[in-house]
């Protein structure tokens, strides 16, 4: 499992970003979560959808991510 942060660099993106996928529904970590000062817990899938989201961000709009991520 990862958290947030070793997600980030994975993807080779901002910590910011990954939470704001979050926000916005395009991914899930696999275990939320629970409340203010708990972390989020990320699988090896979890990942690799991150790696592929932060791939297409830049070529795609935001309304065809949502559909895509749905």
């Amino acid at each position: 499992m990862y958290t947030t942060p070793q997600v980030a660099v994975r993807c080779n993106v901002p910590v910011r970003k990954v939470i704001s996928w979050t926000e916005h529904g395009y991914v899930y970590p696999s275990v939320p979560a629970n409340g203010h000062g708990s972390k989020r817990q990320w699988s090896e899938s979890d990942v690799k959808l991150c790696k592929v989201l932060a791939k297409l961000e830049p070529m795609y709009r935001v309304s065809f991510l949502k559909e895509l991520f749905k």
